[in-house]
């Protein structure tokens, strides 16, 4: 029964190493879980970014600000499979502003 609530998140607990199945829980290898959570909370930052800056009538070049700063960040502190994450937010950021802007004709 011990182990039993280790099969639920996704770890196996029958080969008797508890290292690496804490490694894998929910079935997700760390790098995963990890991307993942930059994705879901820095992709809602960019999103959230593109519309403020057309909502606030900005430049379309402050759409590069959060991109460049989570890059300059990640070189320093991060690993470097998440340097691609800048473009992600950059497209995000650029598709949310131009979402606005349709969204915003449409209702005219």
């Amino acid at each position: 029964m011990g182990k039993d609530w280790l099969a639920l998140l996704g770890a196996s607990g029958n080969r008797g190493d508890w290292v690496t199945d804490r490694e894998y829980l929910i079935g997700l290898s760390p790098v995963w879980r990890f991307g993942g959570l930059l994705l879901l909370i820095n992709g809602g930052l960019a999103i959230g970014l593109g519309r403020r800056i057309y909502q606030h009538a900005q430049p379309g070049w402050w759409l590069l600000i959060w991109p460049l700063t989570y890059f300059v960040g990640a070189i320093g502190w991060l690993p470097q499979y998440t340097w691609y994450l800048a473009i992600v937010y950059l497209c995000l950021s650029y598709v949310s502003y131009g979402l606005a802007q349709t969204h915003k004709q449409i209702r005219s």
